[in-house]
């Protein structure tokens, strides 16, 4: 884990948790990176609103979100392209020679599957079901709720031991360092989630440990 930033010595790597504590980071409070550790921060910070501000809309849980800029010297860079070579091609070339910025949302386990069921409505249609089944077809219906609930509780038990985690990337040259972030991106997650594993197993076991002293 705390090898990763040194895989990728180009890039700018950051997994911060809801209260933007840093668990895997390249960056340092203090010393020479304090900016880019500030400025970590604060993308981190802005991700975290733009995943809020989906989950309000109903948009559905964000997976990642990609911002590619132009380079702060595009403007002059375009202006000669303009003069030398035409506009075309050259303009596209300079918006992807930008920085990139890759921010990836690391959802609990079971976490989206429990929000996608209770916007749908499921629980709802399964207590009407049952009020107007008798018999033996209560019995299957009541039996069924038990085991969704019993699924949720469990989905819910996971996302309050593991928080969402954000993986920040960002590479200051999309054509050059473009394929790395994406690698880089796909590690952070992968880290997250062994870190989402290792806090539910963690609970569990203390809670093990709490249901053996009790009893």
């Amino acid at each position: 884990m705390a090898s990763l930033p040194s895989l990728h010595p180009t890039l700018t790597l950051h997994l911060v948790d809801q209260t933007l504590t840093p668990i895997v980071s390249s960056t340092t409070a203090s010393g020479p990176n304090s900016t880019r550790a500030a400025a970590a921060t604060y993308l981190s910070r802005t991700a975290l609103a733009a995943y809020n501000a989906a989950q309000r809309l109903e948009m559905g849980a964000p997976q990642r979100v990609v911002v590619e800029c132009q380079s702060v010297d595009g403007g002059e860079k375009e202006q000669d392209a303009e003069q030398q070579a035409g506009r075309g091609s050259q303009r596209s070339a300079l918006v992807s020679s930008g920085p990139v910025v890759l921010a990836s949302f690391i959802e609990p386990p079971g976490a989206r599957g429990t929000v996608s069921a209770d916007r749908s409505g499921g629980a709802s249609s399964s207590s009407s079901a049952h009020d107007v089944t008798t018999g033996a077809g209560a019995s299957s219906t009541a039996a069924a709720s038990g085991e969704q609930e019993e699924g949720s509780n469990a989905a819910a038990s996971a996302s309050s031991a593991a928080p969402l985690l954000v993986g920040i990337v960002v590479a200051t040259d999309l054509e050059e360092h473009g394929s790395e972030a994406r690698r880089a991106a796909a590690r952070l997650e992968r880290v997250g989630r062994e870190v989402q594993a290792a806090l539910i197993a963690e609970e569990e076991h203390r809670r093990r440990i709490g249901d053996d002293g009790s009893g």
